[in-house]
This record gives structure tokens, C-alpha cells and sequence, in this order.
């Protein structure tokens, strides 16, 4: 009989990197094993909190709802968390997904990070819980925020001191784990889980469209920029229409597409509407539904300049020249890990009345991945997952 490996990741998340990830994981366990899906951000839990009515706490809900605009976000979802009932639900609910586990399996995404949605907290339960039932567990595949706090990292610090086995995406998620916990965790350095993705679409096939340009959010690119970098919304927004405009006016007819998110949305129609008020260009906006409708998206591009580390990744897996925009340390530290940090562009270096020729002389500079590169990839994305996982169940 099949082991049954549980895998806790972002799986119901609107942004399709985040899923394109589970479903690479699922595709390779499958083969082994019997896979059961879990979201670390599991939306019952937010659908019960709605509707929690124990009178107990009634009060402090009704303070919550008066504060609600003052109150940062964190810390309304702390309460919820520790005073109202989440984590305690929170704990049932992965208690009835994990029972009769061989194995846990966390990840992978940038999931040790300091956030509204306590990734941190609901992965400090899921370790006692595995703990609680005697089930390892192991992190793969996973990032480490740049803006972890002293209490994010305490929360966590059990979670990634017990763990079975320790992997991390690119090298600062490991010198920052290390530098918290130098002794006693054993960390290594795997490529992001989405390079193993396999796809129904050959690498190379006739590709329809010259120029396609990944647009998404830009508050989170801001709030992720480093200090040093001084660049407001306006300049980023700026940017992705010059580029737009200067390949418009050399006839390429580029498109512009999401990764599935509905604040991706809003930005990209934004662009959309903008383009056509002020240039008079109208531009094909892409919005997928699903994973399978990126990936054949994607598999008609030619070159792409990505805002989502995971749509270049994507991209890059199906053949296409592509570019990706670094405004999180994240993004240089993923493509180093597999040896392509030349498709890493600094975001300020296309800011600027020189920025959209930059891009296209980018463009002109990189190339087309081979088979054989996607390929070794991906082998050694599947070898790690074999070695250090279903061989040792």
C-alpha cells in the first residue's frame, strides 16, 4: 500500500505560482505515494471566524469591529488568533488532515515570513500537532522573509529545529536561518518546487506573440524594496508603460497577462485603461484562470518580462526568453540557485527615460533555454524529493 504523504502549502491561494508549486509537488509524489492537499491558509477557518458567536468573547469582536480601521492588520489577526478561537480550530482542522500521515511535507513558497496571515503561527501548530502524532515532518522548497521579526522568529523556531529535513530556495533563506539557529539544524538548498512542474506543452513550439509583460500588484513590490532603492508606485507603474509603449510603437502588439490574482487584475486593467487613454494603443489583457490556462498562455510567448518571480519560472520551464524583475531579494536568490541570474533585472535599472530600451537590449542579450536546461532542473528538483523524502519512509 501507498505511503500517504500530506503536503501543507498555499494551495488555495489567487496567485497561480503559489499553485503551480503544489501541483509540481503532486505530480512527482504521486508516483510514490498518496497525496493529500492541505492549505496553510485554510479558508474554513476564516468562514468559521465569521461566524463565531460564543458570547465569551463577544466583547472583544465588537472592539475589534470599532478598531478595525486603526488597528494594524498583524495585530487584528493575533487576536482573532489567540483570543478568538483560530488557533484552536485551526489545530482541529490539521489534526483530522494529518491523522494516518506517514510523512508532513511543508511547502514550498516564501512561507517563513512576517504576515497578516501568521504563516509563522499556523506552522508553529502544524509542528506540534505532527509532534502530538508522532508524524515527521519536513520543510522544502521554502523562502525566508527578509522582514522576519524577533517574535515571528521565536514563534517559528521549533518548527524548523524539528523538522525532519530543512530546504530552502535560494541562499539568504539559509544564512538567515543560520544566523538564527546556528547549531542543531541541518539546512540545505533545493531549486524552487515549480522548476519540476511538467507541462502537456512542448518547450518549443510556433510562438504567436513577440513580447508579453507580467504585470501584478505594486504595493508588495514597494513594501518589499529594499531601503536603498527609493522608487514610489508612480515609477514602477511608469516603467511597465514605456515598455509597453516603446514596443507598441515598433509594432511588436505586446500583451499584458496576470498570474491569476484579483489585485493583479485591478493593476493591469489600470494599465490598460491608461494605454489607451493617453498613447491610444490598445493592449490584449490576459487573466488565467487556472494553472494548465497559464501554461498554455505562456507556451505562445516568446520573450517575457516577469513581475512574478513564478511566472518567469513558469516561463523559463516552457521555453520562453525570459526576464524577471527583482524587487525582493527572493527573486535573484530563486534564479541564482539554478545558475540563471543573467534573467535577473534590477528594477531601477528600467526606471527612467532610458529604461524601456535597456529591457529590449536585455532581451537581445539573453536566450532561449534549452531542453537539456529546463530538464536538469527539474531532475534534480525530483532526485532531492526522492532522496530525502520517499526513500525514507
Amino acid at each position: 500500500m501507498k505511503p500517504v504523504v500530506t503536503v501543507i502549502a498555499e494551495s488555495e491561494s489567487a496567485n497561480l505560482g503559489d499553485r503551480a508549486i503544489v501541483q509540481a509537488i503532486s505530480q512527482y509524489l504521486s508516483e510514490y505515494s498518496k497525496v493529500r492537499l492541505f492549505s496553510l491558509s485554510n479558508s474554513k477557518l476564516t468562514s468559521a471566524s465569521k461566524n463565531y458567536s460564543n458570547k465569551k468573547f463577544f466583547h472583544i469582536r465588537d472592539i475589534i469591529k470599532k478598531c478595525g480601521r486603526i488597528a494594524p492588520v498583524t495585530l487584528r489577526s493575533r487576536v482573532r488568533w489567540y483570543l478568538l478561537g483560530e488557533r484552536r480550530r485551526y489545530q482541529r482542522l490539521v489534526e483530522n488532515q494529518v491523522v494516518g500521515s506517514s510523512v508532513i511535507l511543508i511547502g514550498g513558497g516564501q512561507l517563513i515570513k512576517n504576515n497578516a496571515a501568521l504563516f509563522c503561527d499556523r506552522l508553529a501548530v502544524i509542528a506540534r500537532v505532527a509532534a502530538h502524532q508522532n508524524v515527521p515532518y519536513s520543510l522544502f522548497g521554502v523562502g525566508v522573509d527578509r522582514k522576519m521579526s524577533f517574535l515571528t522568529w521565536r514563534i517559528v523556531k521549533n518548527t524548523i529545529i524539528n523538522a525532519k529535513t530543512v530546504f530552502v530556495r535560494d541562499l539568504q533563506s539559509k544564512n538567515r536561518i543560520l544566523t538564527q539557529y546556528p547549531c542543531g539544524v541541518a539546512c540545505k538548498i533545493i531549486p524552487d518546487l515549480a522548476f519540476a512542474l511538467r507541462s502537456e506543452k512542448a518547450a518549443y513550439l510556433s510562438r504567436d506573440t513577440e513580447y508579453a509583460i507580467n504585470i501584478m500588484s505594486v504595493p508588495p513590490m514597494i513594501e518589499a524594496l529594499p531601503k536603498s532603492i527609493k522608487l514610489s508606485a508612480a515609477d514602477i507603474r511608469d516603467m511597465w508603460y514605456s515598455v509597453i509603449l516603446l514596443l507598441a510603437e515598433r509594432g511588436a502588439a505586446p500583451v499584458i497577462f496576470t498570474t491569476g490574482s484579483p489585485e493583479d487584475l485591478r493593476e493591469a486593467q489600470d494599465m490598460q485603461i491608461r494605454l489607451r487613454a493617453k498613447a491610444g494603443i490598445s493592449v490584449e489583457l490576459i487573466h488565467p484562470a487556472s494553472v494548465e490556462e497559464l501554461q498554455s498562455l505562456l507556451s505562445q510567448f516568446q520573450n517575457v518580462l516577469a513581475s512574478r518571480m513564478h511566472a518567469g519560472i513558469l516561463a523559463y520551464i516552457l521555453g520562453c526568453n525570459t526576464l524577471c524583475l527583482n524587487w525582493d531579494d527572493k527573486v535573484k536568490g530563486v534564479w541564482t540557485t539554478v545558475s540563471q541570474e543573467s534573467r535577473v533585472v534590477e528594477i531601477e535599472s528600467l526606471t527612467g527615460p532610458e529604461g524601456a530600451e535597456c529591457l529590449l537590449q536585455k532581451f537581445a542579450n539573453s536566450y532561449v533555454p534549452t531542453v537539456e536546461n529546463i530538464f536538469e532542473v527539474s531532475r534534480m528538483v525530483r532526485a532531492r524529493l526522492k532522496a530525502e523524502l520517499i526513500d525514507r519512509i
